[in-house]
């Protein structure tokens, strides 16, 4: 059993930067880097099921880090795989780097790769801190922590709440898949786009810039006629 976060954190930095370099194998091989997304979701999730594994924390507590986190990440993961990756070209985001780091492109993405192993570490360490708590029991901070938790994954349902609220609400609506460059190509009857991605993280009505989002893995847009 491991007693140190550090010693957690080099266990997941393992596993993390394995599991991206094969990530990696995969995309030479493919010539399509989206799954990393995938990765980066899952591998959070997995670290912290090894981190509930080696701890030698409170049960109750090493259970519930594992729980959290597999919930999120498997969620997440699958989420990504089904409506991003299966069957879809490679996101717009990685075809650009691709065609900017051309011909070095592989190398760059390797670096890339393990990078994103570097934050699946990052993210995870709160899992680790959870493992490691030897506290039997859940005291009333913990049961807010896990509220908080709770209503944080409602809230990041790919379908709400931003989805929802510009669709319904303000008449605009949000493309599937957003890259860089891509631009809006046609609007129907209404206003709305038909066919579009996004800018890098801007959004506009028809001949008016009003603004830019933060983009967050995938842009999200909002264009509407003016």
């Amino acid at each position: 059993m491991i007693g140190s976060v550090w010693g957690l954190l080099l266990v997941g930095a393992l596993l993390a930067s394995s599991a991206m370099a094969l990530m990696w194998l995969l995309q030479v091989r493919i010539r399509d880097a989206s799954h990393v997304d995938v990765a980066w979701a899952v591998l959070i999730a997995c670290c912290a099921i090894a981190y509930a594994l080696l701890a030698d924390g409170d049960t109750g507590h090493r259970v519930l880090a594992a729980a959290l986190a597999s919930l999120w990440g498997f969620r997440l993961g699958g989420y990504l795989l089904f409506n991003r990756v299966l069957g879809k070209e490679e996101d717009g985001r990685y075809q650009e780097l691709r065609r900017r780091w051309a011909p070095n492109a592989n190398r760059n993405f390797f670096v890339f790769f393990q990078a994103q192993a570097l934050f699946v570490v990052f993210f995870s360490l709160p899992f680790a801190f959870i493992s490691l708590e030897t506290e039997s029991g859940f005291g009333t901070l913990a049961w807010i922590g896990i509220a908080v938790w709770a209503i944080g994954a409602v809230l990041a349902n790919p379908e709400a709440p931003a989805r929802i609220f510009v669709e319904q609400f303000a008449g605009g609506v949000l493309p599937e898949r957003c890259g860089v460059g891509d631009q809006v190509s046609d609007f129907d009857d209404l206003g709305r786009v038909r066919r579009s991605n996004c800018s890098l993280g801007s959004f506009a009505l028809r001949g008016k810039q009003l603004g830019r989002l933060l983009c967050l893995g995938d842009d999200f847009a909002w264009q509407r006629r003016g």
